[in-house]
């Protein structure tokens, strides 16, 4: 449970994020508190929280690759079933991107759960949506290794891992 881990700030901020009340242009125009509609860096009009995570502007991009290579290291770490690990940071970057997705050889399951998890979304998946399947390859993983840790224990630190991936993403526009 992500929210266990949470401070009571983060707690507010992932509220605010996910009911798309947070501190985005398209929300602050509508509060008044911003008189123009559009991205500070990019200016594209209507920036929303997905906008937050995929704009295209120099300094946006640098602070994605940055979290993004946090999270591979952060990935590594809680020790990722090596071919998961790979696609996620895959499909993160494609998605982000816009482009289209690398093709890799890896395990039936393991495709068919990434395909299940690009259905739900990669933004979802950054906001601690992640389907069950992954989860359940994570703990066979972990078996193969010995290790106690289970993939809800491992989607529970991810996912707090990536909600300040996506703080850090939005302060630095704020």
């Amino acid at each position: 449970n992500t929210s266990a881990i949470l401070s009571s700030a983060k707690k507010r901020f992932v509220s605010k994020w996910v009911s798309e009340e947070c501190g985005v242009s398209t929300t602050l125009t509508k509060w008044n508190h911003r008189f123009i509609n559009g991205c500070p860096f990019c200016l594209s009009p209507d920036e929303n929280t997905e906008h937050v995570l995929c704009c295209p502007h120099e300094t946006a991009n640098r602070t994605w690759c940055e979290q993004l290579a946090s999270l591979d290291v952060k990935l590594r770490k809680l020790h990722t079933q090596p071919n998961l690990h790979k696609l996620i940071i895959s499909r993160l970057r494609t998605w982000h991107d816009n482009t289209d997705a690398e093709h890799f050889i890896v395990e039936r399951d393991i495709a068919t759960a990434i395909a299940h998890q690009t259905v739900i979304g990669w933004k979802a998946f950054l906001e601690g949506i992640i389907f069950d399947d992954i989860l359940q390859i994570q703990t066979e993983y972990y078996k193969t290794l010995q290790r106690r840790s289970t993939g809800l224990s491992w989607s529970t630190k991810l996912s707090n891992f990536m909600w300040e991936m996506i703080h850090n993403l939005w302060m630095e526009r704020n």
